[in-house]
């Protein structure tokens, strides 16, 4: 039981809600985390106080930039759970995607029956799921989160703790996630084409089994997947039309280039972008400068250690979720079960 809430808190930390929204999150999944141990081993302990002194000095370096500190704080408390190695069982993860499957489901057909997202009308005051002009479809759902992508790459990360885990087992369970996260059609979705085409070379199944799989869900992927890259030509034209300059997620790095800041941009220049929908590589790189190339070596590394690890880092997966940072320990800590 406390593997499967453990999973839960950490799948919704992003998410506004009582007890399990961001700002609640970390104490509560940290208390959880200590009740599983009498004591801190000696090696955990000091890795934990050098951890501790790195942040402080890095706190001490933006102390007059209270956001950076605050996303400081956010990834360090992430990085600490790391430190407690709690197991959270393959089959919790498997639960906690059905959880966020369901709710995209209601999301979806509150959609189709009130033309909007009574799921994300509730969760934060406002359905923003329509899609414009593109007439392939009209709305997109998201389930507990705000954005389709958001939906799309946790259920993503999801499928990749599993496959850590478990890469010779779940192979159903993780080609339906993965299908559900393309029916967001969003660009963080379209990664999954990549994820699935791998499972289908990769898992341990029967050649003909394969062949068979491959021939029914070739023509419902193709089509989805279609869908999703129709639906992310369309935003490039779009944005290409109106001038990437004038795109906010693009001003930043724009802004970057020309000033090239050691320490990243300004707090103040900061908060006139959407900087997280970069991604963890550009985000961190953009807000911390020279600092922020730590985590970038950190990420190239895991791609390393596990090539898929780079379907998640192409999404605008914030630095401050600790299922990315999860994904990570997974991998440093089983990457000789990664074949």
């Amino acid at each position: 039981m406390t593997s499967l809430m453990y999973a839960f808190c950490i799948s919704l930390a992003t998410v506004p809600l009582p007890f399990v929204g961001l700002k609640l999150f970390f104490p509560f999944a940290i208390l959880i985390a200590l009740t599983q141990f009498k004591k801190i081993p000696l090696q955990r302990l000091l890795v934990g106080l050098v951890i501790i002194f790195l942040l402080t000095s890095l706190s001490f370096l933006f102390k007059n930039e209270p956001g950076k500190v605050l996303i400081i704080l956010y990834c360090s408390l992430s990085v600490s759970l790391v430190l407690f190695d709690f197991t959270i069982k393959t089959l919790d993860w498997v639960r906690v995607a059905n959880f966020h499957i369901f709710a995209f489901l209601v999301s979806l057909i509150s959609i189709f029956l009130l033309d909007f997202d009574i799921v994300a009308k509730f969760i934060y005051g406002e359905s923003r799921h329509l899609t414009g002009a593109f007439e392939m479809i009209r709305f997109r759902g998201s389930g507990v989160y705000q954005e389709p992508s958001t939906y799309a790459y946790h259920l993503l990360a999801i499928v990749l703790l599993i496959q850590i885990l478990e890469p010779e087992e779940y192979f159903y369970t993780k080609l339906y996630i993965l299908f559900f996260s393309l029916l967001s059609f969003s660009a963080a979705a379209a990664v999954s084409l990549i994820f699935i085409g791998y499972l289908m070379i990769k898992s341990p199944i029967k050649f003909k089994l394969k062949i068979a799989i491959f021939t029914v869900l070739i023509p419902v992927v193709a089509y989805v997947g279609y869908i999703v890259i129709e639906f992310m030509l369309y935003k490039i034209n779009v944005y290409a039309q109106s001038g990437f300059t004038d795109v906010t997620r693009f001003q930043a790095v724009n802004l970057y280039i020309e000033t090239l800041p050691l320490l990243g941009l300004s707090e103040i220049e900061l908060k006139q972008f959407v900087v997280f929908d970069l991604g963890p590589l550009f985000s961190s790189i953009i807000m911390f400068g020279v600092v922020g190339l730590f985590v970038v070596f950190l990420f190239i590394y895991s791609c390393f250690k596990q090539p898929l690890f780079s379907t998640l880092v192409v999404t605008k997966i914030p630095l401050t979720d600790p299922l990315l940072w999860m994904v990570v320990k997974q991998i440093l800590t089983k990457s000789d079960r990664l074949k």
